[in-house]
């Protein structure tokens, strides 16, 4: 069975070194720019493990929780290349039962407000003192291709600039909620190694 399919997704990471107010600014502008409609609050949450098990100092294996409410009812555990959701009584058995397999390497969480314009939602988040994170979701789009110029455009309409980007598909495939988990999984990855 295939994933169900999304909006294609790409993340807009912003350290706060670079930008200290991005969220508001963020906020602002695409309040006063866009007069969006206002979606519901999220949140994120995503927890890195590293395995236990000798492996090769430079490739070491991680294990990564995502409990994305707004994405997906299931959490996704991404393991390698591979990503599947679980339910949620499997997850507990991962974090109970293998628990000695993985080490906890951080938890991060991720708050924000969600805006919808035309074929966009746009969700601003915080990553508690780490920086600030833009998911640009065009939901006409099933393939990278077709958002991905745009969805930059939108973001730097926005008057930010210096961040970094994250688009994990292969252009020509079909986008599926599996690829929005890997997108999230990927960046907030990055923001714990």
């Amino acid at each position: 069975m295939s994933a169900p399919t999304s909006g294609v997704v790409g993340l807009y990471f912003i350290p706060d070194s670079l930008s200290p107010n991005a969220y508001q600014l963020l906020t602002d502008r695409l309040t006063k720019v866009h007069h969006p409609l206002p979606l519901p609050g999220w949140k994120i949450e995503h927890r890195l493990l590293r395995s236990t098990a000798p492996s090769s100092p430079t490739s070491p294996d991680f294990l990564q929780h995502l409990d994305a409410p707004h994405i997906s009812p299931a959490p996704f555990v991404i393991c390698g290349q591979s990503i599947i959701t679980c339910d949620r009584d499997f997850l507990l058995i991962l974090k109970t039962k293998l628990a000695s397999l993985w080490s906890h390497r951080q938890t991060i969480k991720v708050e924000g407000a969600g805006f919808e314009v035309e074929d966009w939602r746009i969700r601003i988040g915080r990553l508690g003192d780490k920086g600030t994170i833009v998911e640009v979701e065009f939901a006409a789009a099933q393939m990278l291709e077709q958002a991905e110029k745009v969805g930059r455009e939108v973001v730097e309409g926005l008057g930010v600039t210096g961040g970094r980007w994250t688009w994990e598909k292969e252009k020509g495939e079909v986008w599926t909620v599996m690829d929005t988990g890997r997108v999230w999984a990927e960046c907030l990855r990055m923001r714990n190694t």
